[in-house]
């Protein structure tokens, strides 16, 4: 299909056919043809795409822009060029293979794109990536989606408004339950984002209580063998118990041994 739109609408034959799946070759097509302003092609085709063949184009166009957004240098421009807003009309389509495709790219743009950086039109800024990003996180076929689900959800919990749109959708659970997947690469990109979203209120109630599992949850990554999961876990224990409630609760819940624990025996304390 991107060779396809290289050659101008010339026919699979005039279609570079070198090595289809070299991945170095496929980042090269895509960079070119982004900067031919391709993705304003894509998004204008969604946006005018007829009721009887929308199914098909909406399954092409989502191919198309994930396969572009492999590459890092072209996200910027699908965001610009109206391919962000084509992005999100795809992820409500019915086909679940052309929702969960948009889904990614959009994962894969919100990795590396600051949340200030998006569109901010009603229906068509980041807020609305929210839902489709989560349905990766639950639902995801591939453990990369769901690392890049939550790399991108972690970005726009930086973002006061997208952290509470975050929030108010069930975030938290969802990335809670990515905590289970055997990936350590999968539970720190989860970790990183709940880490994120520990100063909303919402959150916060939830370690107010002595019983709380997230209490345990985060003092449990505190000692994870992985130094970056123990960076955000330990950073947002810092920052709750800041609040003399929560501080309490801590205590409470008998955490400051294995607290103490973990920072006498780790090698390289967080």
């Amino acid at each position: 299909q991107m060779r396809n739109l290289a050659a101008g609408g010339a026919g699979v034959s005039a279609a570079p056919c070198e090595r289809p799946d070299d991945p170095a070759i496929l980042a090269k097509l895509a960079k070119r043809l982004c900067d031919d302003d391709a993705v304003l092609v894509v998004a204008e085709i969604v946006a005018n795409a007829r009721s009887d063949a929308a199914a098909s184009l909406f399954r092409t166009a989502a191919k198309v822009l994930l396969a572009m957004a492999e590459t890092p240098e072209c996200r910027g421009k699908i965001v610009a060029q109206g391919g962000f807003k084509a992005l999100l009309s795809c992820t409500l389509s019915e086909d679940k293979a052309t929702a969960a495709a948009a889904a990614w790219a959009l994962a894969k743009i919100g990795v590396t794109t600051n949340p200030v950086s998006y569109p901010r039109r009603p229906g068509s800024g980041p807020e609305s990536m929210v839902k489709p990003l989560l349905r990766l996180v639950d639902n995801a076929d591939h453990e990369l989606e769901q690392f890049e689900a939550c790399m991108a959800l972690c970005n726009l919990g930086t973002d006061p408004e997208l952290q509470a749109r975050i929030v108010s959708c069930g975030g938290w659970r969802s990335l809670q339950m990515a905590l289970a997947c055997d990936n350590h690469l999968v539970q720190r990109a989860a970790i990183e984002a709940m880490s994120n979203l520990v100063t909303h209120n919402d959150v916060v109630e939830r370690f107010t209580d002595a019983t709380s599992t997230d209490v345990k949850l985060f003092v449990g990554f505190c000692g994870s063998d992985d130094s970056k999961s123990q960076i955000a876990a330990s950073g947002a224990i810092a920052t709750l118990a800041g609040d003399e409630e929560i501080g309490k609760a801590f205590l409470k819940a008998g955490v400051l041994e294995p607290l103490i624990d973990i920072a006498l025996l780790s090698e390289e304390p967080p």
